[in-house]
């Protein structure tokens, strides 16, 4: 698993315990996120793969989408 996501699951579920814990009041969204990053987190190695190959290129998808935006709107 690469750092950032070892690191992006670590933190939501340390700040998802720490906000059940404290008995704060999280958004629906973020428990729900973490709820997912937790399932993520609990599936094989393959599958772990795949998902954040998909997430990856999502995100790489908007960069570039961002990029050639701003570029356009420089012209």
């Amino acid at each position: 698993m690469s750092e950032w996501k070892a690191t992006f699951c670590g933190w939501f579920a340390y700040n998802f315990d720490y906000v059940i814990c404290c008995g704060f009041n999280a958004s629906e969204k973020l428990k729900s996120l973490v709820e997912k990053v937790k399932l993520i987190d609990s599936l094989e190695e393959e599958q772990k793969s795949h998902i954040y190959a998909i997430i990856d290129m999502a995100v790489s998808n908007k960069r570039l989408k961002n990029t050639l935006t701003n570029a356009l709107q420089g012209i």
